[in-house]
């Protein structure tokens, strides 16, 4: 485990995905939603699950659809934002991206990774057009939940799941 001064990780470089990264990718990815799971989240590392987010990281990473992958400098952190596909709907947002997901691997979380891949995300849509970003972290995320604050997200719904078999 590697951990260096916040002067050192704003210098150091991240990078964008290219196409024999998506090993790394789904490593990443997969620690990703099993550490979602430790915070109420509903997503399974089945197959299923991570072959659309393999499609979804190669339709990036070949151009076939509007979206960045970044990488921390160590390989030690990932984020996948970009179009969701055509919205069926008008919006005040104009052209938004979906935030699939940030992660920082434990041992690196706390020093400033989350902030410099953010900013190179950001970089990137605003080089696609994006005007928005939408996502945000699940209920006791509180890290997460910072994140986006210090990113200037403003909080503009909560969502609810009701289990339909179960008593109220």
């Amino acid at each position: 485990m590697m951990t260096e001064t916040y002067e050192a990780i704003i210098a150091a470089d991240v990078r964008t995905a290219m196409g024999d990264d998506e090993e790394l990718f789904l490593g990443l990815w997969g620690e990703l939603v099993e550490t979602q799971a430790g915070f109420g989240g509903d997503m399974l590392w089945t197959p299923r699950t991570k072959g659309f987010f393999a499609q979804v990281f190669r339709s990036y990473v070949q151009g076939l659809t509007e979206g960045i992958v970044v990488f921390g400098a160590f390989d030690n952190a990932v984020l996948m934002w970009g179009s969701a596909g055509e919205s069926p709907w008008d919006s005040t947002l104009g052209k938004r991206a979906e935030a699939w997901g940030t992660y920082v691997r434990p041992g690196y979380q706390g020093q400033g990774w989350s902030k410099k891949i953010r900013e190179e995300g950001k970089r990137y849509l605003l080089l696609m057009g994006f005007e928005s970003l939408v996502g945000g972290p699940l209920i006791g995320n509180d890290a997460g939940r910072e994140s986006w604050i210090e990113f200037g997200a403003e909080k503009t719904q909560e969502v609810y799941r009701v289990r339909l078999g179960a008593k109220a």
